[in-house]
């Protein structure tokens, strides 16, 4: 019979009969009870192997990988901006779906989504002929729907990302208003193709797309800039009721970049190490008149200055503006000497002059550009410009006042002449209009002007004489109290 090992005990024999046998007293062993021993059974040699290798796995590891807190700042952050940049995709990846212009109607009104035509937008530039295989539409009845011109080989046109192409043969339905207002369809231009069949239909888009700014339609001229929502970025914009005059805004303030010369666009490899490419936003509002209506959709293209690092990108930011006492004190003499009232506004102020560092910018679809002229947003854009302007009215005969940087004034043979500036605006007055008229056409910066001062500083100028001939000037703000009131 095999051996028993040192120190088992046998649970089938008695106890004291064990202790007879060896000789020696010893402990009765404790029976394990039924459920504990069905319970907790003991592990075999592979298993305690297996618990010890997989332990010691987990510690090696917890101690290779590296906790948040111990990675370096720089690497969290280009984590960060990476997972940022996948959830973007994501997002815009999601956006370009295809979706059928019935998917736009808000529930409440898909009871009425016959009434509007059935349409898809692009999400990226295809032929007809794609266009065709994912939605399932014959070509022919695409061609007849959508008749962008003529060509040898129609259904192989290249159409535009973006671009509103109708699916279905419905009588020329309305189009749903949730929808982009702008249809190459409703196009009156007559597309052009080469021989070899190639689209031109970005050149024809571009110039059938064009628009202004300016409200041009009863109900834009009748509205208030209050009412008038203004998108926190791009994709509000394009998705909103106003996108087309978005799009002219966009459009004429980054010509206006290229065409100043503010902005030269480079590749990404182009950037040097020790530069850190700056973000840019468009910031888009709505400029009123006296009577608060909208006179212009307005975009800007800034940079975010926070991203600016001190001795690198920027040294001196100060730069003065006219305190209101002083613009106020100017008005006040124009109507105590019946002086003539004047105003203008500098047309893109911070893109004149030229940048006293070298700043590379990244705009929000990741194109690169090289500043080479002061942009709006940097910190040292206000300063710069504000030296330009002192050197340009000085060259005019301006002299600067002790009490305020921002008031010049300058005396002739033909009077006298004083002038505040608030950044790119400035509002003047003058003994004669020929003195204005003088100062007009030697100014060398581009600006806008009107033919009296009605309207500055969200200050509403109102001239008035009274029974004894005497001017009078009264200043409101209308605008500001409606909008307070509104809120």
């Amino acid at each position: 019979a095999p051996t028993q090992p040192v120190g088992a005990v046998d649970s089938t024999a008695d106890p004291a009969s064990s202790a007879d046998s060896v000789g020696a007293p010893v402990p009765a062993a404790r029976p394990l009870s039924p459920l504990r021993a069905a319970s907790a059974p003991v592990p075999s040699v592979t298993q305690m192997k297996l618990r010890e290798k997989l332990s010691s796995l987990r510690a090696a590891r917890s101690k290779k990988m590296p906790t948040a807190a111990t990675l370096p700042r720089s690497l969290r952050v280009a984590v960060k901006r990476k997972m940022k940049d996948m959830r973007k995709a994501r997002a815009r990846a999601a956006r370009a779906t295809p979706v059928r212009a019935t998917a736009a109607v808000r529930p409440a009104a898909v009871a009425e989504a016959a009434r509007w035509r059935s349409m898809w937008t692009l999400p990226r530039d295809m032929t007809f002929k794609q266009v065709s295989g994912v939605t399932g539409v014959p070509v022919n009845l695409l061609l007849r729907e959508n008749p962008f011109g003529g060509g040898p080989h129609r259904g192989s046109t290249l159409l535009e990302e973006g671009t509103v192409v109708f699916t279905a043969d419905d009588g020329h339905k309305p189009r749903h208003p949730d929808l982009p207002a702008f249809t190459l369809a409703d196009s009156p231009i007559s597309f052009a193709f080469n021989a070899g069949g190639t689209s031109v239909l970005r050149a024809a888009a571009a110039a059938a797309e064009r628009d202004t700014p300016f409200p041009d339609t009863p109900e834009l001229i009748r509205m208030k800039v209050r009412d008038v929502p203004i998108p926190k970025n791009g994709r509000e914009a394009a998705a909103g009721p106003h996108a087309r005059k978005w799009h002219a805004s966009d459009r004429v303030e980054m010509d206006q970049m290229f065409d100043k010369g503010v902005l030269e666009p480079i590749h990404k490899r182009d950037v040097p190490a020790d530069k850190k490419a700056i973000p840019g936003m468009m910031v888009r509002t709505c400029k009123p008149t006296k009577h608060g209506t909208i006179r212009k959709f307005k975009s800007r293209f800034v940079a975010k200055g926070f991203w600016q690092r001190y001795g690198i990108d920027y040294t001196e930011t100060f730069a003065p503006v006219a305190a209101i006492a002083t613009i106020k004190l100017v008005l006040a003499v124009a109507a105590h000497f019946n002086m003539v009232c004047f105003q203008f506004d500098v047309e893109g102020a911070f893109l004149l002059p030229d940048i006293d560092h070298v700043v590379y910018i990244v705009d929000e679809q990741g194109n690169y550009y090289r500043c080479h002229k002061t942009l709006y947003g940097l910190k040292q854009s206000p300063r710069v410009w504000n030296q330009d302007l002192d050197i340009e009215l000085k060259q005019h005969g301006m002299l600067q006042s002790m009490h305020d940087p921002c008031l010049y004034t300058r005396r002739t043979e033909r009077g006298w002449m004083l002038m505040a500036c608030w950044v790119d605006d400035c509002v003047g007055a003058c003994t004669v209009p020929a003195q204005r008229d003088e100062f007009y056409k030697d100014f060398r910066y581009p600006f806008s002007s009107t033919s009296d001062l009605d309207y500055c500083l969200k200050i509403k100028v109102d001239h008035m004489v009274d029974n004894n001939g005497d001017v009078l000037i009264g200043l409101s703000q209308p605008i500001s109290i409606e909008a307070i009131a509104h809120e």
